[in-house]
């Protein structure tokens, strides 16, 4: 059992959701340290599945500054619906 708990407890931080699983699932006491040792492997190429994967689908995307005539177009009517707004707004206080 020693054994066991020291090898849990030397693992980085990375693999503490599996030593979670193995301590909450098996009883460290009875727990044989080869099949531990076959476990922990197992997780380890699945760990280094993922990193590997997460390396490949990197990409790297370029920003570019785009003008919107639309954009534009809907700015000026709202500008000029805000200055006939406030133009109305005078006439009444008058």
């Amino acid at each position: 059992y020693d054994h066991v708990g020291k090898i849990l407890r030397s693992l980085p931080q990375q693999w503490r959701p599996k030593v979670t699983v193995i301590e909450e699932a098996k009883d460290l006491k009875k727990l044989i340290l080869e099949s531990l040792i076959s476990n922990l492997r197992s997780h380890e190429m699945v760990l280094n599945t993922d990193v590997s994967l997460e390396k490949s689908k990197s990409v790297a995307l370029q920003s570019t500054k785009t003008n919107s005539k639309a954009l534009k177009a809907k700015l000026v009517e709202i500008e000029e619906e805000s200055s006939v707004d406030g133009q109305e707004e005078e006439l009444e206080d008058e």
